[in-house]
């Protein structure tokens, strides 16, 4: 295999390594921060507490959910933001060396060689390795650029549903203390 080739692909494969365990913990960070909200929340119901209380509790937990899904965006916009930067600096490294060397063999073959017919085979099996790095790193930027559509994805949704479930938790500390209230006010 060719030396740029396999650079590539094992830098292609460390980017995608750190894709993934960055996703794994954006959503194991805000999977516990969701549920940490759950228990604090159905903590204060269970117990009872005065509405001043739980209204403090669930404003408090949905700013840490707000701030640790803005902390988890910002940090994956910049990933995809230095993934791309790589991958462009990549490409770029790859297409100009493989030019370069092409160049460079067209020329030595063209002033040594005394067979025309020799040295153009010579640089046509030149011109096909060059062309199939080119074909490898695009496909390697494609699968990069998806994956990092992967990761927004994943944050989207994550998002929606810390978001989701403070919401709903919201709405039913709110009943709960409303019918808490109303029984005292009847009692």
């Amino acid at each position: 295999m060719v030396p740029i080739l396999r650079h590539v692909i094992v830098v292609v494969v460390v980017v995608v390594v750190v894709v993934v365990v960055v996703v794994v913990v954006v959503v194991v960070v805000v999977a516990a921060a969701t549920a940490a909200v759950v228990v604090l929340i159905l903590a204060v119901v269970v117990v009872a507490a005065p509405a001043v209380v739980v209204v403090v509790v669930v404003v408090v937990a949905a700013a840490a959910a707000a701030a640790v899904v803005v902390v988890v965006v910002v940090v994956v916009a910049v990933v995809v933001v230095v993934l791309r930067v790589v991958i462009v600096v990549v490409v770029g490294v790859v297409v100009v060396v493989a030019a370069a060397t092409t160049a460079v063999v067209v020329l030595i073959l063209g002033s040594n060689s005394s067979s025309s017919s020799s040295s153009n085979s010579i640089i046509i099996v030149v011109i096909v390795v060059v062309v199939r790095v080119v074909v490898v790193v695009v496909v390697v930027v494609v699968v990069v650029h998806v994956v990092a559509v992967v990761i927004v994805v994943v944050v989207v949704v994550v998002v929606v549903i810390v978001v989701v479930v403070v919401v709903v938790l919201v709405v039913v500390v709110v009943v709960v203390v409303e019918e808490e209230e109303e029984e005292e006010e009847e009692a």
